[in-house]
């Protein structure tokens, strides 16, 4: 996912927070892929071919070919490591968490003619933990440079500057952080004692480190009714209702680690300490924190058709209307700097803004529908299934009555920049008889939403499946990817941008077991 990790809070002078930006979107909205041992050995491309009840959450439409009453669940396993290169330091963080991640129940309804069926289930479609290091030290430049509106060559004069930084800070909520903590200064232009400048008292030399620890995930409650409208044709609709939490913390800082700022001539600040005497601060420490909490809730209802082209060929075919998602948020930002005397010996003045940001609020998201087409061949000893998703990213929403401008902002940035996806996904398998079992194997590709930036991320899998005499069946799946991601830390003004990479691999696990009766 294309992201701006170090610089969430960039946004800050025209959203507040570090929620409800285009990443959140892309997270929350992210339609559901399948669930279960069985749907992740094939790619989660088994909508047509499924011998448990994957379809529930794929095409809603199979679902009537269920003859009986079939109870499923599974047991996920999820790995994974990011690797972060920050200034050609490398750090990798592990994580791994194991969960039920789905049950479900279908139950044909007895009819005289034809088929009716309805299933109930759960899935987890959706987690979020992971946990992000990086950090090394940086020579060239600070973060304090890289707050937007700053700008070494600006000139102001004397009797105007209380106006110029008046207007800034009203329009700036990282400026206006900044000044407070004296992290900006104005000093006398050479030879021009009626003109001021404006300098950042950080400009490198100095560690930098960020952490981003990320938990929750998304769960789907799912309701569906499928029939057999006529010989060979089958239609069906699911509703599916939606809640999950979502928290982040992020933290960051610099640190004069070297004492780096003790020796450089004019540097640091004069103000009155708690005791009212007039000190001199050299900066020591810089720390900015972040808290996010969300509580997302919503629904979205899909429609489906599947049928038999030939005996050995079917086709399906879904429609999901665009998802309805509520978020209710509260997040907490605060920076403050900390400083040493001339001697090097810490201040006990902490400089920071006057009040933190804390708050709550909560604002809609509409996405876009999702069209999803699928065939499959079943024969014997081999059958497939492919199929392809496509949606129109930039035909999602966000809205609030509280307020509409600022959204409308964030509305233009995704529509602009996002484009319709196309995800491909195929399935294979093949019945070793002799063992009363099925090997199977996949690929689900999933495109990137991002005009630019963004990279396509492949899904590979495999798995087994022991069907027993007495009408269960035992299930293993395993599914793999890796992506590679630049981002964007801080862009500094007449200097470098300031970039970082990360690795990320991550792998599943899942057990499952179907049972008919």
């Amino acid at each position: 996912m294309k992201r701006i990790l170090f610089l969430s809070t960039s946004l800050l002078s025209v959203f507040s927070v570090q929620a409800q930006t285009e990443p959140d979107m892309i997270r929350y909205l992210t339609p559901v892929r399948g669930i279960g041992a069985q749907s992740m050995a094939m790619g989660y491309s088994n909508s047509l071919i499924a011998t448990d009840n994957s379809a529930l959450f794929l095409n809603p439409a199979s679902l009537a070919m269920v003859k009986k009453t079939t109870l499923s669940v599974s047991l996920n396993t999820n790995q994974g490591s990011v690797a972060s290169d920050w200034l050609g330091n490398k750090n990798e963080q592990d994580f791994s968490n194991t969960k039920i991640n789905q049950f479900s129940v279908s139950y044909p309804y007895p009819v005289s003619k034809g088929s009716f069926v309805l299933a109930f289930g759960y899935g987890q479609t959706e987690n979020w933990d992971q946990t992000v290091k990086g950090g090394g030290y940086n020579t060239s430049s600070s973060f304090v440079e890289g707050i937007y509106g700053f700008n070494p060559s600006d000139r102001v004069s004397r009797s105007g500057l209380e106006n110029f930084v008046a207007s800034k800070r009203a329009a700036d909520l990282m400026f206006d952080w900044a000044i407070k903590s004296n992290l900006f200064q104005y000093r006398q232009v050479d030879g021009h004692p009626d003109l001021l400048r404006e300098r950042s008292i950080v400009f490198g030399n100095v560690q930098q480190d960020y952490t981003s620890v990320s938990e929750g995930g998304m769960n789907t409650w799912s309701f569906a009714a499928s029939s057999e409208v006529a010989e060979g044709l089958f239609a069906g609709i699911s509703v599916h209702f939606f809640n999950g939490d979502y928290y982040n913390k992020y933290s960051y800082s610099e640190k004069d680690v070297n004492r780096y700022y003790l020796s450089v001539q004019d540097s640091g600040f004069n103000y009155i300490n708690s005791k009212n005497e007039n000190t001199h601060a050299n900066f020591s420490a810089l720390n900015f924190v972040d808290k996010l909490e969300e509580k997302i809730t919503g629904y979205s209802v899909k429609f489906g058709l599947s049928g038999k082209l030939t005996d050995e060929l079917s086709g399906g075919f879904s429609y999901s209307l665009p998802t309805s998602l509520t978020v209710d948020t509260k997040n907490f930002v605060d920076m403050y700097m900390q400083a040493v005397d001339s001697s090097g010996v810490p201040l006990i003045d902490v400089f920071a803004t006057d009040e933190p940001i804390d708050y709550a609020s909560s604002y809609n998201l509409e996405g876009a529908s999702v069209i999803e087409a699928n065939i499959a061949y079943a024969g014997f000893p081999f059958s497939c299934e492919a199929g392809l998703v496509t949606e129109d990213w930039t035909n999602s929403r966000i809205t609030s009555p509280d307020d509409s401008e600022n959204y409308d902002d964030l509305n233009d940035f995704f529509r602009f920049n996002t484009k319709r996806t196309w995800d491909f996904k195929l399935g294979v398998q093949y019945a070793v008889p002799v063992i009363q079992s099925f090997v199977r194997a996949g690929i689900y590709s999933q495109d990137s939403p991002y005009k630019e930036g963004g990279t396509r991320v492949n899904r590979l899998s495999a798995g087994y499946q022991f069907v027993s005499e007495s009408g269960y069946t035992f299930d293993l799946g395993y599914s793999y990817n890796s992506s590679s991601e630049t981002y964007l830390g801080y862009a500094p003004a007449n200097k470098p941008k300031v970039t970082y990479k990360e690795d990320q691999s991550y792998s599943s696990f899942a057990v499952g077991l179907a049972i008919k009766f």
